[in-house]
């Protein structure tokens, strides 16, 4: 059986919406129009298209999955995978690239029929649409329910977007989302920085927890000028606080980068994490030190500024553990 768009959009998870686009095409939606329009303005074209942490999240029991899929835009990674999980457990992923030479079909059969929980995560790296959402004929599938589930919002920069694990689901903050079975939105938009702006009362997400990975960029905006940093941080969290009073909100100092000391132009980096510990603890702020969540060695990183896959997981793990020692809990 192919399900429709609004049955697709029952089964949608970590996101606001799965909109119809005019081809009757499926698009998963997890930035307000607001949003949206502040994020192009800024020419961040691709960013809040693409799909991080957004799944379909149900109860199936039959053994087919497919679908079609085609990518609407991509940005500088020209990869993208879906992750299959059978409950906690991931048990196929389409690795395939966002030009021509790329798969448009997703397949899996199970081997046996049973009911499980089902969750197929969403590529970080592209914007894509979607049809022909394929299941057994005959068989039974029902939303993952969400009643009592915690609620996290991601908010940061090309790290917390995903970049560049090769397995949408191990980024840290899937791989969070995935450790508290939290009903999650990620976020995370490459490249961007501390900009109030981009925060929207009106978003129809009401998180517990929220956490804050931005400043390694807003570094290379600021340059030397440490009072232009410190205003963006100052502003944005005053800003968050005020939308979000009832979360608790977590700010994750940046990860270590390899170019840090080959910048004598800008300010020096441990300048950037005294900044934001004061920044974070005027607005009531729980640190994370994220200096010390990722090894501080090139083989845990892409190009020795984002994490690579392993590297995007360990990181997960340090957020988690810092997440359960200030009290989270599933």
């Amino acid at each position: 059986m192919v399900l429709n768009n609004e049955q697709l959009k029952s089964i949608a998870a970590n996101c606001i919406d799965l909109r119809t686009r005019i081809n009757g095409r499926a698009q998963f939606v997890r930035f307000t129009d607001k949003q949206v329009e502040v994020y192009q303005k800024a020419n961040f074209v691709y960013q809040p298209i693409s799909t991080p942490c957004s799944c379909f999240d149900f109860i199936y029991d039959g053994e087919i999955i497919a679908f079609e899929f085609d990518v609407i835009c991509y940005g500088s990674r020209n990869f993208l995978s879906f992750d299959l999980y059978d409950g906690d457990v991931m048990v196929h992923s389409l690795f395939t690239y966002a030009d021509s030479e790329g798969q448009r079909q997703f397949f899996y059969k199970f081997p046996d029929k049973k009911e499980r929980r089902v969750r197929i995560f969403m590529p970080f790296s592209v914007g894509l649409e979607m049809w022909n959402f394929t299941l057994d004929d005959g068989s039974h599938f029902t939303p993952t329910p969400t009643d009592g589930r915690i609620k996290m919002l991601f908010l940061g920069d090309s790290i917390t977007h995903g970049y560049d694990t090769h397995y949408t689901s191990m980024s840290y903050a899937a791989t969070v989302a995935r450790h508290f079975d939290a009903v999650c939105l990620n976020h995370g938009v490459g490249g961007y920085v501390f900009k109030a702006e981009s925060l929207d009362e009106e978003l129809p997400f009401d998180p517990d927890v929220i956490t804050v990975a931005y400043g390694t960029n807003d570094w290379g905006r600021y340059g030397a000028d440490e009072e232009k940093y410190r205003e963006a941080a100052d502003e944005y969290f005053a800003r968050l606080c005020e939308i979000y009073p009832k979360a608790k909100i977590f700010g994750i100092l940046p990860v270590w980068r390899a170019d840090e000391d080959r910048r004598p132009e800008r300010m020096p980096f441990t300048r950037v994490y005294e900044i934001l510990r004061e920044v974070y603890a005027a607005h009531g702020v729980t640190l994370i030190d994220g200096e010390k969540a990722v090894p501080q060695m090139r083989n845990f990183y892409s190009d020795g500024l984002h994490p690579n896959t392993i590297g995007q997981h360990v990181y997960g793990l340090s957020v988690i553990e810092a997440l359960e020692k200030a009290g989270i809990k599933k």
